[in-house]
C-alpha cells in the first residue's frame, strides 16, 4: 500500500506510543497526546490506522478463540441539551434555523460486569462543552473492546446517539457486539406500572436504586452544569454512576434469567453451562415439548435461568410416524 509522507509520520508516532505504553494505543490515547490530529481522515478509521501500522494483526494462536469470560460493559450517557429560540412553552415545532447549540455528549459512566470499578468522564474541564471528541473516543475504545453492551433503552437512544458522534469524528464502527437492552426485556416479559429505570430499580433492586436529584432537581442539574457550577457537576457524576450501578443490579438479579441475548458457553467453551451466567450448577427439570421434539430442561441454581438440551430425546424412527 502506498503511503503519503503524512501517513508515514503518523504511523511512526503511533509505533512510538505503542513502545512507550507497552501495548497497542487506543483511540483516546492518541487523541489525548495529539488533540489536533485526526488519523481517521487519512486511514478511514482508527482500526485502519492500526492495520497500516502493523499493530492490528492477531497472533496465529489468537485466531482460534480461547476460553474466557465474556466482556459485558454496562453503559449510560448524558447529553448536553439542544439550545433553541422558541416562541412559547407548549407544543413548539422548531425549525433548524431556531437551534443555537446542538446536542452533544456531556458525560458517561461505564462498568465491566465482574469488576468493581466504575469509570466516569465528562466535559467539565473543557472550555467548549460542545466539543465531546475526547470522551467519545474513550467510549468508542470501551465499546470496541466489549463482547456485550448492557443499557437501558440503549438500542433506541444511547447507541444511535453514540454512532452519530463516532461518525462525526470518523472513528468508524466499533467491532460487533451483542446488545442487552433492559427496557426491551421489561416490555417483553413484564407488566410494570412504568418501565423507567427509576421505577423498575425501586421495584426490584435491594441495594442500588436510581438516584433522585438532590440539590438540582430535574432540568436544573443540566442547566447548572452548563453554567459551570462545580456542585452540579459533582451531582451529575454521582447521578450517572448510580444509573450504571442500579442498571447492573437490575439485570443481574432480576432480568438476566428472562433474557436470551448471549450464550456464556460460546465464550467460556464450558460444556453444559448456563447460557446466561456460565454456572455449571444446573438441576434437571421437566421436558420441554415442541411439535416434533422433547428436550430435557435444566434450571440454573445461580441465576434461575431455565435452559434446554439441544438433543431431541424422541427417537428419529418415532418422529417419522408423527402426523401433521
Amino acid at each position: 500500500m502506498w503511503l503519503s509522507e503524512q501517513q508515514f509520520y503518523l504511523i511512526s508516532k503511533l509505533k512510538e506510543m505503542a513502545s512507550e505504553l507497552g501495548r497497542v494505543p487506543m483511540a483516546s490515547d492518541f487523541k489525548a497526546k495529539f488533540p489536533n490530529v485526526n488519523p481517521t481522515v487519512l486511514f478511514g478509521s482508527y482500526d485502519g490506522f492500526l492495520r497500516a501500522a502493523g499493530l492490528f494483526e492477531a497472533d496465529e494462536d489468537e485466531i482460534i478463540p480461547k476460553p474466557r469470560e465474556p466482556k459485558i460493559l454496562v453503559l449510560d450517557i448524558e447529553l448536553k441539551p439542544i439550545v433553541a429560540y422558541v416562541w412559547g412553552l407548549f407544543d413548539q415545532n422548531l425549525g433548524l434555523d431556531q437551534i443555537i447549540e446542538d446536542w452533544s455528549v456531556m458525560a458517561w459512566a461505564a462498568k465491566w460486569i465482574g469488576n468493581d470499578t466504575v469509570m466516569y468522564q465528562d466535559v467539565s474541564d473543557q472550555d467548549d462543552y460542545s466539543n465531546d471528541e475526547l470522551i467519545i473516543c474513550q467510549i468508542w475504545d470501551l465499546i470496541n473492546e466489549a463482547d456485550v453492551l448492557l443499557t437501558q433503552n440503549g438500542m433506541r437512544f444511547d447507541i444511535k446517539k453514540l454512532n452519530t458522534r463516532f461518525e462525526k469524528y470518523k472513528l468508524g464502527k466499533p467491532r460487533p457486539f451483542r446488545h442487552i437492552d433492559t427496557l426491551k426485556i421489561k416490555k417483553k416479559h413484564f407488566g410494570l406500572t412504568s418501565n423507567k429505570l427509576a421505577y423498575s430499580t425501586d421495584f426490584f433492586n435491594e441495594k442500588h436504586k436510581k438516584l433522585d436529584h438532590g440539590k438540582f432537581p430535574g432540568m436544573k442539574l443540566w442547566i447548572e452544569c452548563l453554567n459551570r457550577n462545580p456542585e452540579a457537576w459533582k451531582e451529575m457524576k454521582e447521578y450517572n454512576i448510580y444509573d450504571v450501578l442500579s442498571l447492573e443490579e437490575l439485570y443481574l438479579n432480576s432480568l438476566r434469567h428472562w433474557d436470551d441475548t448471549i450464550n456464556y458457553g460460546v465464550y467460556t467453551q464450558e460444556k453444559g453451562c448456563c447460557p446466561n451466567c456460565g454456572s455449571t450448577d444446573l438441576k434437571e427439570d421437566a421436558y420441554n415439548y415442541s411439535k416434533t421434539a422433547a428436550n430435557k430442561t435444566y434450571r440454573c441454581q445461580k441465576c434461575g435461568t431455565i435452559c434446554a438440551s439441544k438433543i431431541n430425546d424422541i427417537h428419529q424412527n418415532t418422529r417419522k410416524t408423527f402426523l401433521k
